[in-house]
């Protein structure tokens, strides 16, 4: 498979060493995430049976998305106001994240564990 021959470090004089490099303004091209516009508050987490949601912003034809792991729907709601209660009977348990939309946009997003 070949060898790696890096840099000496200035810190010993053994020939054996080969593994230290120096990475300067590298650049891994992931994009920074802006904080969430719309803070999304979700209480009991985990859940089983229903969690309250109370967003603080508009919320004008928004609704509230649970998808699970494979970003498949797995129940939707409009929104009702600032506070709502998502109900969670017959949904399997497992992770979820749970998404406000706004004309198909995600304003912001959180994880939810459903018992």
């Amino acid at each position: 498979w070949g060898s790696y021959h890096g840099y000496g470090d200035a810190s010993t004089t053994d020939p054996a060493q080969r593994m230290v490099s120096r990475l300067h303004g590298f650049n891994v091209g992931v994009q920074e995430l802006q904080p969430a516009q719309t803070p999304l508050h979700v209480w009991p987490n985990p859940a089983s049976a229903e969690v309250n949601v109370e967003i603080s912003g508009s919320v004008k034809n928004s609704e509230l998305i649970l998808r699970d792991a494979l970003g498949r729907t797995v129940r939707s709601q409009p929104l009702q106001g600032e506070r709502n209660r998502f109900d969670l009977h017959g949904v399997v348990p497992g992770m979820y994240v749970l998404a406000l939309e706004q004309g198909g946009n995600r304003m912001t997003a959180c994880k939810l564990l459903v018992q």
